[in-house]
């Protein structure tokens, strides 16, 4: 790996994959925690890389040593992104995590994510037994996500005149046919489309084990949790160090334009503070 300053970029060879990562070593007094970041899907991890570069580097200067990669077939990663599901995400994240604390020899690690990566970061803490977890802005369930991306693909549709091409029906016919869906202009396939329909955030965090605090946040401007985000607040909350909050600002992970944000990486290292290792 080539190293510059004091981040790290290089391959890590993980199931016949090579998946790129970014190692940013902590400054000054080490704090011996590590955290693994999780970039949302598609389009939105292009709109939020800034934020996520951020918040690694702003969590390095604070002691901690962080990672990013790009998801096989993403990014400078190799595979076929068609061919891709979380479960071969949930792989090569548990194995960038593993990297982690043997690089910097770490007995503690956290994740955090954005979005679909929020939801990764959850199942990824329970597959690890992660010390926390920060879930900005996470999916309540894949279908809804799911609902989302084919809703803007019928609105770019119309924007050239008339209506909208592509139904429902006719994503799902060409996901039982075995073929890809392309959404803003990052393919789909009938793995990730399965896996994303048994998605639900309160189910994974029933999955983490008892001593990984956890950090919510949504983003927006909100006054409160809707109703059917109340189960999942519920549970966060029955377990002491959680925190579920909202922040007023800009979806970041939605801004064409540049946009850069304070609140979400101040917030997420105020949550680090109070996280002790021993």
């Amino acid at each position: 790996m080539d190293a510059c300053g004091k981040e790290i970029s290089g391959y890590l060879r993980i199931g016949n994959r090579d998946i790129y990562v970014t190692f940013h070593e902590p400054a000054g007094r080490a704090r011996g925690l590590g955290l693994v970041l999780l970039s949302p899907f598609g389009e939105e991890r292009k709109c939020a890389y800034r934020t996520m570069v951020r918040l690694a580097r702003a969590g390095a200067a604070s002691g901690l040593a962080a990672v990013r990669f790009d998801y096989g077939g993403t990014g400078e990663s190799t595979g076929d992104h068609g061919k891709t599901g979380l479960s071969d995400w949930l792989r090569e994240a548990a194995a960038v995590s593993r990297s982690l604390r043997d690089r910097f020899d770490l007995e503690h690690v956290a994740a955090a994510g954005v979005r679909l990566g929020a939801n990764l970061a959850v199942r990824l803490s329970a597959l690890e037994e992660l010390d926390a977890a920060v879930l900005i802005e996470p999916l309540l369930t894949g279908v809804g996500y799911l609902g989302e991306l084919q809703r803007r693909k019928q609105i770019k549709e119309m924007m050239g005149g008339g209506k909208a091409r592509t139904t429902a029906t006719d994503i799902r016919a060409l996901w039982r046919d075995g073929e890809c869906v392309d959404f803003d202009g990052f393919d789909i396939g009938p793995g990730l489309a399965a896996e994303l329909e048994t998605l639900t955030l309160e189910a994974d965090l029933a999955q983490l084990p008892a001593t990984c605090r956890c950090l919510l946040l949504r983003i927006g401007a909100l006054k409160g949790f809707p109703t059917n985000w109340k189960p999942v607040v519920q549970r966060l909350e029955r377990s002491p160090g959680n925190e579920a909050r909202i922040l007023r600002e800009k979806p970041f992970w939605g801004q064409i334009e540049y946009f850069e944000t304070d609140q979400v990486q101040d917030a997420v290292l105020e949550f680090f503070q109070g996280v002790t290792v021993h």
